[in-house]
């Protein structure tokens, strides 16, 4: 009798220690995790270099971990799952959230690997507004028209804001490229015929302005697509750097639930309507029989 005794007090205290050692490893694993999501990323907000390591590292982490539960202690294994894979998951929700909420829904590595020229114009069914150089690539497309027709009525215009064909940008331009010095000219022009074509013998409803030929080179670079009034599609051109296609593109969404000044949507389209107020209109109809320009 002594003996039972003595064998289920060392049972009961061989348990307790169990009891001891896994409450004691689970309060290590909540804590490093809180850790993790709660610091490391202020720690990194200003090296964003290091987020993928940092992603990469939790997932190790986290598999390392449930793995190490299952094996070593079954009896907390659940738990641990469900905790570590909660907590990961709001680590990642924050970081993806900390775009979605500025309206930043998407970046495009390159603009032809992404949403491309002819998707994007698949896109409009309601409304299409633009400003870059020339719309060359919008306007050469076979979806072009298509997207002209969806969004023009008596009541919707679509407005493009371009740069003329005459300044000193795209002649600059053409040179850092080594093409020949009217090339960009060239095609802004037929761009422009391709638009006066629609507005005057097509008779859709379209508004082209000119930046004037004192604005700033600089403001000309950016390109800016509106679609359906809620998404903005943001790139940039580099002259001399290729056609454009391989640069990257922020994809931004306008969210009626919020205020407008919560997203980016809102800064980008005052910027559009700022400079569509200085910029020069044009009926284009001094373009609609011009022919390339001869270098």
């Amino acid at each position: 009798s002594h003996v039972s005794s003595h064998s289920r007090s060392g049972r009961v205290s061989m348990s307790t220690q169990s009891d001891i050692i896994i409450s004691v490893v689970a309060n290590v694993i909540y804590g490093t995790m809180f850790y993790v999501v709660r610091v490391v990323p202020q720690a990194v907000r200003n090296r964003q270099h290091w987020n993928s390591a940092v992603l990469i590292g939790l997932g190790s982490f986290w598999g390392v971990m449930n793995v190490a539960g299952y094996v070593y202690f079954p009896q907390i294994t659940p738990w641990v799952f469900a905790v570590s894979s909660s907590m990961f998951g709001v680590w990642i929700w924050r970081q993806f959230n900390q775009y979605w909420s500025t309206g930043i829904v998407g970046i495009d590595k390159t603009i032809e690997s992404g949403t491309a020229y002819d998707e994007s114009l698949r896109r409009c069914s309601s409304q299409l507004e633009f400003m870059g150089v020339g719309a060359h690539k919008l306007t050469t497309s076979a979806e072009f028209e298509g997207a002209v027709e969806r969004c023009s009525s008596p009541t919707r215009t679509i407005r493009l804001l371009l740069s003329h064909p005459e300044s000193n940008l795209l002649e600059d331009a053409a040179h850092q490229e080594g093409k020949q010095s009217l090339q960009y000219q060239n095609n802004v022009r037929a761009s422009l015929r391709t638009i006066a074509h629609l507005k005057h013998n097509r008779r859709y409803n379209i508004e082209v302005r000119l930046y004037r030929r004192d604005t700033k080179k600089i403001v000309q670079y950016f390109r800016i697509m509106f679609i359906n009034d809620d998404l903005c599609l943001f790139s940039y051109n580099v002259f001399g750097k290729g056609s454009g296609k391989q640069q990257p593109q922020m994809h931004i969404r306008r969210d009626a639930s919020k205020r407008n000044v919560d997203s980016f949507y809102y800064a980008f389209r005052c910027h559009f309507e700022e400079l569509w107020k200085t910029a020069i209109e044009s009926d284009l109809k001094e373009f609609m029989a011009e022919g390339p320009s001869e270098n």
